[in-house]
């Protein structure tokens, strides 16, 4: 093998066993990560204070000002995430939710 190749091989293992790496901590500490995150979400929080929130954790917007949504985080694909309640543009409650 020359040199060219041993250095391509190593440079894609590093970065198959990175990307595993990374994909293994997001997930693995998805739960008690986003259980902390949806106990910020204060009641009474207007949806202009949540969206600045969701930027700053890595959580889709909210895309309404009333009714239940579900503010997920992507790098988890949307598994673990917070069931959050509005009423007229503000927080009425929020809890931690796992989609299974």
């Amino acid at each position: 093998m020359s040199k060219v190749s041993k250095v391509a091989n190593l440079i894609t293992g590093l970065l198959i066993v990175g990307s595993i790496s990374y994909c293994s901590y997001s997930f693995g500490s998805a739960e008690s990560r986003m259980r902390q995150t949806c106990s910020e979400i204060t009641s009474g929080m207007s949806v202009v204070a949540l969206s600045a929130f969701a930027k700053e954790h890595g959580l889709n917007l909210p895309r309404q000002e009333s009714g239940v949504i579900f503010m997920v985080e992507s790098k988890t694909l949307g598994r673990w995430g917070c069931r959050v309640t509005l009423e007229k543009g503000m927080v009425q409650s929020a809890e931690y939710n796992f989609a299974d």
